[in-house]
């Protein structure tokens, strides 16, 4: 019997998601491979405020802290 792994979807915003201008390092590759291509898409504070459609602060992390800028 074989077991197959269903690989999970990025999130639908990560393309325009402003992860990708706060970050200028492969620092991002940490909150990309948690939250926009891992397990924590749903826990993500940036597609919460994207989903209700409010404006993303810059400096808003996935975790739903602050990073000073």
């Amino acid at each position: 019997m074989h077991t197959i792994i269903k690989e999970k979807q990025a999130c639908i915003y990560l393309d325009r998601c402003n992860l990708h201008k706060t970050f200028k390092t492969n620092s991002k590759l940490f909150w990309i491979a948690t939250y926009c291509t891992g397990s924590k898409q749903s826990a993500c504070m940036l597609r919460s405020y994207k989903d209700y459609g409010c404006t993303v602060p810059e400096n808003l992390l996935p975790n739903g802290s602050f990073l000073e800028i």
